[in-house]
Order: C-alpha cells, then structure tokens, then sequence
C-alpha cells in the first residue's frame, strides 16, 4: 500500500468512504460493513473516512482519538479562515470524470499545504454500470441528485458508456477506471490526494485497492477528461443543466 500526506498526517493512498455503510444508499448490513472495514485494514487502508452525519465523529470526539481537522465541500476563503484557527488536514471534494470544481480552490489548499480527499469517484455507482438511474431503491438517497433524475438520466448514461467501452478494451471495471484515472489526474493538481471510494463490500474494497496498479499511459486520460463536458444536472441542489467549470 502506499502512503500520501494530508497536511501533517500520513494515510493510505487509497481510503474507505463509509457512507454507502449508512442508510444513505438503502438498508445496511452492519455485519458485512464491519467485514469490509476489516477487509481494508488487512489491505492496508488506514484512511476511514466518515462523518457526524453518518457514522461515528461524536463519539471519537468524545474518545480523544480526533487528532486532525479536515473539511467538506469549501471555497478559497473558507479554507483559509478555518486554517487560520486550526491547522486543516484535508479538503473533501467530488473529483471524478463527472466533476471537477475542486480544482477552484486547489490553490489554496496548495498554499496551504492542504491534501484533497476526493469522494464519489465512481459518481456513486453510476459510472460502474449497476445503478438504475430510473428506479433507485426507495430509500436511496440518489433518488434526490439531479443527475440520477429524468433526462439528466438518460443524458449521463452517454459519458458511462464511454467509460464502460473503454473499461471493458482494458480488462478492467467502469469504477476501477475511474478511480485509475483519480489516481493519474490528481497527480497534476500539485497537493496530495487519497480518494475515498465507498462500498460496503470486503470484495469491492480489494477490488477498489487494485486501481492502484493501473497504470494509464497518455491516450487513456485524454479520451475520459472531456467528459465532465458531456454531464448534465447539478451535483446537488436545484434541477438544472450544467457544464463542469474547470478540467484538471
């Protein structure tokens, strides 16, 4: 496994998002998202992320065991103020082939000496292929993201197949070319980084740790970078058709 530095801290390159182990995607299997975290320890994952909405923040709070501040979802500034009161680890951000925004505030987070955390990597499933858009389960909440909606839908269902086309041309899934292509792009933003794909599942979490060893010569990249062009709907928030504001 290897190791990248959020601010003063050393993680693994390769981290577990714990949402998908809430109910935020359907009913949860206490049982066998306890597996996967073990299956990512055994890997080497020492990146577990999770948060107050979902997991177990207070009561590691209360513990003594939060030794590193990091943030969600901020601007320039908002980096900067809260940076200024206590150092900031890491930023949490979408970056994935469908989004890009974070690339507005990496430089301060470079000036800062701030990692990124990048979250959704597979764009929450969708990207992998096994998401119905047009019928997610009842109390997923995907049903609320705009891009998983109506015609937002079907017009999202283009870039995935190009990403499906291509996974499939190299042997691999559409979320571990994803992740592969995290993993190559973030490189260039100039701060370190170690996404945080999500699963609930011991098989996925090997499978999400593999992504690492693939390697992406130039042509790969300059055919998955326009699509962010190609995506339709807001990450969150109101309906509406929009085009990723920056390419990185």
């Amino acid at each position: 496994m290897r190791h990248t530095p959020l601010g003063a801290l050393q993680v693994s390159a390769q981290g577990l998002g714990r949402m998908s182990m809430s109910e935020y995607y359907g009913r949860s299997d206490w049982d066998r998202a306890l597996s996967a975290v073990h299956r990512s320890l055994d890997l080497g994952v020492t990146l577990l992320d999770t948060a107050d909405i979902y997991g177990a923040m207070a009561e590691l709070v209360a513990a003594g065991k939060r030794r590193h501040l990091g943030l969600c979802e901020v601007d320039a500034d908002q980096s900067r103020q809260a940076h200024a009161v206590h150092p900031i680890a890491a930023v949490q951000s979408e970056y994935s082939l469908w989004s890009r925004d974070v690339a507005a505030v990496v430089p301060a987070m470079a000036e800062l000496g701030v990692g990124l955390v990048p979250y959704a990597p597979p764009r929450r499933g969708f990207l992998t292929g096994k998401v119905d858009a047009d019928s997610p389960r009842e109390n997923d909440s995907r049903r609320a993201h705009p891009r998983f909606q109506g015609d937002h839908a079907a017009t999202n269902q283009r870039p995935a197949e190009t990403v499906g086309t291509l996974a499939a041309q190299m042997g691999v899934t559409g979320a571990l070319l994803a992740l592969a292509w995290v993993y190559a792009r973030s490189r260039q933003l100039g701060i370190s980084a170690a996404p945080v794909p999500g699963t609930s599942s011991p098989e996925h979490v090997a499978e999400n740790v593999a992504a690492l060893m693939i390697p992406l010569d130039d042509t790969v990249p300059a055919r998955l970078d326009p699509l962010a062009r190609e995506v339709s709907g807001e990450r969150h928030g109101a309906l509406q058709t929009v085009r990723s504001r920056a390419e990185l």
